[in-house]
């Protein structure tokens, strides 16, 4: 609070934050990996064990994470009403917000469905499907409140903030991954091990379609927000450390594990496609549908009679759209980095 003529003047909320940016960003990238963890520990936990409680261990430590999330962009808007301080929220700690209230919401929606439809044994259920929604909410948000942090304090562009949209691009891609987990995962039905989505006769293009769309969606969008050469590259990379340091959770904890989607090679072509048209607009629609074939050939449906053209084109056709998204978001979160250093 500073005084001007004998008039208290109390500091908007967000030049509060920025100033603080880096102890926050730690702990919400903590409160992430907390998440990411839990989530797939629980859905490795229900395929081996069904379900079980409310609060079951992967429960709770998806919770804490979310807990810890909505404490660390609750309380200093709380404070900042109580101190009757301006509350000028920046983007970025809206989306964050809203996606915690609505990850803690889709727990008593998910105990609701259960209590009226009995247990379900899909990852798409609305409640699964909110939270994980959600939860690539809270993401985004992190991503803008970096942004925006970074454009207020920082007068270069340090290497370490590039390491850190890598990390965020990398844990996006293992974030949308999620909801295709039941083509990633056997379980025993009927005594036969076989993929969940075939069970439960999911449409077998949908996976590289899906998988397609918003992998090169993510992958143009963080290519982006990069400031070095191939950043599609380094978060498909760092997505396969973090699904590699999964893999080694469920393995220690004695539960199933998923297969290992390959994207990197989509990226690599992404990347240098990108690097030869100047980064146009143009270019990142001709490497999305390029980057999107070259995913489908390698992430082709784990059962179904489907052809490899039939997956190298459900995922071609989804990745061009998803790469216009992503070039859009990548653009419009970059707007962000405008706002002058102070």
């Amino acid at each position: 609070m500073e005084a001007a003529g004998g008039v208290a003047i109390r500091r908007p909320l967000s030049e509060a934050l920025f100033d603080r940016g880096g102890p926050i960003v730690a702990g919400l990238v903590l409160a992430g990996a907390m998440r990411l963890a839990g989530v797939y520990w629980d859905i490795a936990w229900h395929i081996d064990l069904t379900r079980d409680t409310f609060f079951s261990p992967p429960h709770l430590l998806i919770y804490s994470g979310v807990l810890l999330t909505l404490t660390i962009t609750v309380y200093p808007v709380v404070r900042a009403v109580l101190r009757g301080s301006p509350v000028d929220l920046p983007v970025g700690w809206r989306l964050l917000g809203l996606g915690a209230a609505v990850i803690i919401l889709a727990a008593p929606f998910d105990e609701l469905w259960h209590r009226a439809y009995g247990i379900d044994v899909t990852i798409w259920s609305p409640p699964h499907l909110t939270g994980i929604l959600a939860g690539l909410l809270t993401l985004l948000g992190l991503v803008a409140f970096t942004a925006e942090w970074a454009g207020a304090r920082l007068v270069t562009r340090p290497r370490w903030l590039d390491l850190l949209f890598v990390h965020y691009g990398g844990a996006a891609l293992a974030g949308v991954t999620v909801i295709l987990a039941e083509y990633e995962f056997q379980a025993s039905f009927g005594g036969n091990r076989v993929y969940a989505a075939a069970f439960h006769g999911f449409e077998p293009l949908l996976y590289p379609a899906i998988l397609g769309g918003v992998g090169v969606l993510t992958m143009v969008a963080a290519s982006r927000l990069i400031s070095f050469p191939g950043g599609a590259t380094a978060a498909a990379v760092w997505f396969t450390v973090l699904r590699l340091l999964i893999w080694a959770e469920l393995s220690a904890l004695g539960r199933t594990v998923p297969d290992l989607p390959l994207i990197i090679p989509a990226a690599a072509v992404l990347d240098a496609i990108l690097h030869l048209t100047g980064g146009r607009l143009f270019g990142a629609l001709a490497g999305g549908a390029v980057a999107g074939a070259v995913l489908g050939y390698f992430v082709q449906p784990p059962y179904g009679a489907v052809s490899p053209l039939s997956s190298v084109l459900a995922a071609a056709a989804a990745a061009v759209f998803g790469a216009l998204v992503g070039d859009g978001l990548g653009h419009s979160i970059r707007g962000l980095f405008r706002r002058k250093a102070v």
